[in-house]
């Protein structure tokens, strides 16, 4: 879901990549709702959630595409590290123009 989400809205790991920047997953909480069964079609649905930390949060959705049910609602929290793997408090300037560029950086 993250990855289609990046494709979709130019914000692609390649660009994190790129500015030596790496996203690791600390957090995601799944909640299932219904079973899956092999062969079943999913649509993942995913949302990016502006916050202030210099964190990516997502909140994800998947239905069951032959009767729109819910399967699993769930949410990840990223942060992001510096080329020597420590903590950024603060945005990566290309993350700022995206958010800029998406409407979404006020500041």
């Amino acid at each position: 879901g993250r990855e289609a989400f990046g494709r979709k809205h130019g914000l692609a790991y390649l660009d994190f990549f790129k500015n030596n920047i790496l996203t690791p997953l600390v957090s995601i909480e799944c909640n299932y709702k219904l079973p899956l069964i092999y062969g079943d079609a999913a649509i993942i649905y995913t949302k990016y959630i502006d916050c202030e930390a210099a964190k990516l949060l997502f909140e994800y959705k998947i239905l069951k595409k032959d009767t729109n049910e819910t399967i699993v609602t769930a949410k990840s929290t990223q942060v992001f590290l510096n080329s020597n793997r420590e903590l950024m408090l603060t945005f990566p300037d290309f993350f700022i123009e995206w958010k800029r560029k998406m409407g979404i950086y006020t500041k």
